[in-house]
């Protein structure tokens, strides 16, 4: 749904066919729009077209992105057909079509109308500029906020996020961009006397036609918490261009909409609202079950009340999934049914995350080989059914409490750690790194973002730190399957094998790509080689003279258990040139080339030196040394410096060549 524009009509017209064997009344259609039942077609085998139009009330449509979901239940009539012939499937027609009406103006430019107007529509980016108080340049904190904010609120499409100070230049901009402007402002009494838990939020237009939304307060802690209330979904705001808005915390952080107060070890199906169920059919999906674990290094119990009918075969179960990844299996044993009163199914330690998880139960029937003419047992949809009852539950056992810092921070979705990367005090290159982050959300929208984005205290102009998270401990290193070995991350091998160090053919992999997206010499790096040699006087051209270089010992790829990736380092002598380089990088990568590397930005205004994290020790190979931009008028003193000893060296030749083809000796006249 484009942003901008209201709509006052909208409808679904659905083509196609059904089987002339199903059962009327009991076989349906049933349209859902974002999770939510809209419409139930029924589906009868005497009339096997369908041919319906259905009216969406504009409210049930959101900003961004819909999701519509047909789901077929079907009943067979009591013959001889196989449930999965071809002949009994529902068809829908590629020629079904969603008709919408907009209305001529645009929605009105409110706060209310905040979700729509907060990103400028477009195919494929949004752009995003942040211009902050020169005096947040030492408080990166709530320029961090505001890119979180901007990647939840929009994680489906890849954001261009560029931050500079609010000077000349920065209010030039914030008048002509036709891109999505937020001011940060630090103003005494900016929240109209009301203290420090409060800021002032007002949104407008600039000439061209673009959004500018200003937040201010008295402190960067009350900016921070404005930034963080911007991406927190429920938030409600007044139908007002401009309004004071109250910080939940004095600290500015928010609670998590998923996390409850005292988030309880016992879980009830009930106490989620989650209501007696049954599924029918060979293969059906109960509704999910959404709880909240608080601990770390924790494992939990289900216990399940539940029931089975007659018909299913040997192989029959329930398949349990957590967060996508099946871990235990319920057998269905029994040919004639059965009751399980109190069912325990173990949910490991490493199915777990810290936070929200998502359990489906998931039944499987197979059919019991009966003579030919007893056909009754292809009636999937009436025989074989599973019931769950409410007063199921799932208990949580062990770990450690997680510290509020780290709640705080995994909310923001940096959960479970899978790849470090950066430190630096510069808000720019926070708010680059934050593209990227975003974008990784988009590549794989099922898994947490896999950047964390914290300032560390050892970081200063021209240091980077490599592998360092501030305030996080090492059971987070120890949930996410990393462990310190020999002074560098490797990854948990189960079956004991030692796992893969990176190579200098890793790095090479990692060059040579970078190098076919910038343009420059790194890929001619040959295999066998460190690779640093030929990167290291490669430059990026026409971007600010940024670098690009492959540094190993990063946490594990997801995709390839046991591997370590190497790490994507970009640095820049300037704001602007780091910003030019991140936008080449978010517009041409294939990110499923690096979904599971670490990136680290930092603009680097001199030599990078590389400084040992405390929780996450640099192996060798990232002790190789780091690709430094070179200052350019060292460089022109250089080569003018050879010229120099090039033409020394050239007139000394001549004059020696000279004696020694014309000798002459003193005071005898040649003549």
């Amino acid at each position: 749904m484009a942003d901008h524009r209201e709509v006052s009509a909208a409808e679904l017209h659905l083509l196609g066919t059904n089987s002339a064997s199903l059962i009327g009344g009991a076989s349906q259609l049933l349209v859902l729009l974002n999770g939510s039942p809209l419409k139930q077609i029924p589906l009868d085998g005497s009339s096997p077209t369908i041919d319906r139009t259905i009216g969406i009330p504009p409210g049930d449509l959101r900003d961004g992105t819909n999701q519509l979901t047909l789901s077929v239940t079907q009943k067979a009539a009591q013959g001889c057909e196989a449930f999965d012939d071809p002949a009994l499937w529902t068809r829908i027609s590629p020629k079904s079509q969603l008709s919408m009406s907009y209305r001529r103006d645009s929605v009105p430019l409110t706060l209310a109308s905040l979700k729509s107007s907060f990103m400028s529509w477009q195919p494929d980016t949004s752009h995003i500029f942040v211009l902050y108080d020169p005096a947040l340049a030492r408080a990166p904190e709530p320029i961090m906020a505001i890119a979180r904010s901007v990647a939840r609120a929009d994680a489906m499409r890849a954001v261009s996020f560029v931050a500079r100070p609010l000077d000349r230049v920065g209010k030039a901009v914030a008048q002509t961009s036709a891109a999505t402007v937020i001011i940060l402002k630090l103003e005494n009494g900016a929240a109209a006397g009301s203290g420090l838990d409060a800021a002032t939020l007002s949104i407008a237009r600039n000439p061209v036609g673009g959004v500018v939304m200003t937040i201010a307060a008295e402190t960067p802690r009350a900016l921070t918490g404005a930034a963080r209330l911007i991406g927190r979904p429920g938030t409600v705001w007044p139908n007002e261009q401009s309004a004071v808005i109250r910080i939940p915390a004095a600290t500015g952080h928010t609670q998590s909409p998923h996390a409850p107060a005292a988030s309880p070890t016992d879980i009830s199906f009930r106490a989620t609202g989650l209501p007696t169920q049954t599924e029918h059919g060979r293969s059906s999906q109960f509704a999910p079950v959404t709880f909240w674990n608080p601990n770390w290094d924790s494992h939990a119990i289900l216990y399940l009340h539940m029931a089975y009918s007659a018909g299913g075969g040997a192989g029959s179960m329930i398949q349990a999934l957590v967060n996508g990844k099946m871990v235990n299996t319920i057998p269905l044993t029994n040919p004639d049914g059965g009751t399980y009163p109190d069912y325990k199914l173990l949910v490991p330690q490493d199915a777990l995350k810290v936070g929200r998880n998502r359990l489906v139960l998931k039944p499987v029937f197979h059919m019991q080989h009966a003579a030919a003419s007893a056909c009754v047992a292809n009636d999937f949809g009436h025989n074989l059914a599973v019931t769950v009852f409410s007063d199921s539950h799932l208990t949580i056992i062990g770990g450690a409490p997680v510290d509020k810092d780290d709640l705080a921070a995994m909310t923001t979705g940096v959960y479970p750690l899978r790849t470090i990367a950066i430190a630096s005090p510069s808000p720019a290159a926070i708010s680059a790194a934050a593209t990227l982050g975003a974008k990784l959300a988009q590549v794989t929208p099922d898994q947490p973002l896999n950047l964390v984005l914290e300032p560390h205290p050892a970081a200063k102009p021209g240091v980077l730190v490599v592998g360092a998270v501030s305030r996080l401990p090492e059971q987070l290193l120890s949930a996410s399957g990393i462990s310190l070995v020999g002074g560098s991350p490797a990854v948990k091998e189960p079956s004991g094998q030692t796992p893969h160090v990176p190579d200098a053919a890793d790095l090479d992999d990692v060059t040579a790509w970078l190098g076919r997206i910038f343009g420059n010499r790194a890929e001619s790096a040959p295999t066998g080689k460190t690779g640093h040699g030929q990167a290291a006087d490669a430059t990026v051209q026409g971007f600010g003279n940024a670098a690009i270089m492959a540094v190993a010992d990063a946490p594990a790829v997801p995709d390839a258990p046991g591997r370590l990736a190497p790490a994507i380092v970009l640095t820049a002598k300037s704001d602007a040139g780091l910003a030019q380089a991140m936008g080449k990088l978010v517009h041409t990568a294939t990110w499923r080339q690096i979904s599971g590397q670490a990136i680290v930005v930092a603009p680097a205004k001199s030599e990078l030196q590389v400084l040992p994290a405390e929780n996450v020790p640099i192996g060798p190979s990232a002790r190789l040394g780091f690709l430094a931009t070179r200052n350019p008028l060292t460089t022109v003193l250089a080569v003018l410096g050879t010229l120099v000893i090039l033409i020394l060296l050239v007139r000394t030749f001549v004059t020696l060549r000279r004696r020694r083809l014309h000798p002459s000796v003193k005071g005898v006249d040649e003549r």
